[in-house]
């Protein structure tokens, strides 16, 4: 016996409808059924409903690439690849936390363009300002350099928790006549000293030759990194 249609602008529906169910179901006001079996379709309400894939839902952050490193080798970097590519101009990196080995060691990174393939030249260009519960204020600038410094010197504690903070970078891989490569970011944390210290600056890579194919960034401190997770999303436009 087949059931009666459910006025939905009048009745009140209560509980969960299977899955199952989704390929008998008909979509009002000019929108199209759901194929069943389909897991990467939704409904999508912007007046009229209709269907949206997974990449219409997911929102403006795309995960692109991250690293969860803990070290017991000795290393001071960390390669992070595969960041930067055409279908984005803009990238958010999240650095949960970094905690040096050694008390007081301060935080760079370099551009890569493939794996151990470091930009060592001197275009790096950029600007870093803290400010402390203490009241002092300072930070590290520097142009022409071969490496971004984005922070003073931090605390190696467990129980200070490191530096965390975001870094907000921009890439166009399309211009053909330059790579005007930014970053800006705010950080906070621990200094040597056991002072409660937030960051926050920009640099720039100035490279006005050639479109150099940055793939990715390589953090990394003067002596040895204890750890760092760090994530890396897209930014849909």
């Amino acid at each position: 016996m087949a059931l009666s249609k459910i006025d939905l602008d009048k009745a009140g529906v209560t509980g969960t409808l299977p899955t199952a169910n989704l390929d008998t179901v008909g979509v009002a006001q000019g929108g199209t059924g759901i194929t069943s079996g389909t897991t990467d379709q939704f409904l999508k309400f912007t007046g009229t409903t209709t269907l949206a894939s997974a990449a219409d839902n997911a929102g403006t952050l795309n995960k692109i690439a991250s690293v969860d490193f803990e070290s017991g080798t000795g290393a001071n970097f960390v390669e992070l690849q595969n960041c930067f590519n055409t279908t984005y101009d803009t990238y958010m990196f999240v650095i949960r936390r970094y905690l040096p080995e050694d008390n007081g060691d301060v935080f760079n990174f370099r551009l890569l363009t493939g794996t151990n393939t470091e930009v060592n030249s001197s275009k790096y260009y950029y600007a870093v300002r803290y400010y402390e519960d203490t009241g002092s204020v300072g930070g590290p600038a520097s142009a022409a350099q071969n490496k971004f410094v984005i922070s003073a010197g931090v605390h190696n504690g467990q129980e200070q928790g490191g530096l965390s903070g975001v870094i907000w970078m921009t890439l166009d891989k399309t211009d053909s006549s330059g790579n005007a490569f930014k970053w800006m970011g705010t950080h906070g944390g621990f200094n040597g000293n056991v002072d409660q210290v937030s960051h926050f600056g920009g640099g720039t890579f100035l490279d006005t030759s050639s479109n150099a194919p940055i793939t990715g960034v390589k953090m990394f401190c003067d002596n040895q990194i204890r750890k760092i997770h760090m994530t890396c999303y897209g930014v849909t436009e």
